[in-house]
């Protein structure tokens, strides 16, 4: 079964010209996933091992997810339809216990412009951008919606406690 995800997202992947391919899949295929969401935070409240993103292959396949389910399909599906958009993921610390958003930052024109379709609620979902590093992102767009107040720290890559992450 394994193979045929693989198969079943390079074939998806060839047919994909730009940015506006991968967007275009999460705006119309990608369900968020509350459960994983509440799963995910139970786990954390009982200090046990973070849930792991989904490959990009599973997320295709299954069309759900959490953030960083989005973010690393993002970036990996970005990465292989262009390496100039040097796609990365951006890790948002939203709260002290380390509850988090995850974006996937990618390069246009020179621009770092964030794709977010990671959130439950569908008038956040998009393409932002232009900015001149993920810390304005932050300060710009995070900060703005009421599911967030405050954030600890804004990074491009996975913080050192989500380095189990293949991707």
């Amino acid at each position: 079964m394994i193979m045929i995800d693989k198969l079943k997202y390079w074939l998806w992947l060839r047919k994909c010209k730009d940015y506006r391919d991968v967007q275009s899949w999460l705006k119309n295929k990608f369900i968020y996933d509350f459960n994983r969401l509440y799963e995910s935070h139970e786990r954390v409240d009982k200090g046990l091992e973070r849930i792991r993103a989904k490959s990009p292959e599973v997320v295709l396949k299954e069309e759900n997810g959490i953030c960083y389910d989005a973010a690393v399909f993002s970036k990996y599906s970005l990465n292989k339809i262009n390496p100039n958009y040097k796609a990365e993921i951006i890790y948002i610390c939203v709260r002290k216990n380390k509850a988090a958003h995850v974006v996937c930052g990618f390069y246009l024109d020179g621009s770092l412009y964030i794709m977010d379709y990671g959130r439950g609620f569908t008038q956040y979902n998009g393409i932002y951008g232009p900015f001149e590093n993920e810390k304005q992102f932050a300060d710009r767009y995070i900060l703005t919606h009421a599911t967030y107040r405050d954030y600890e720290f804004c990074q491009f890559g996975w913080p050192q406690w989500r380095l189990f992450e293949p991707w």
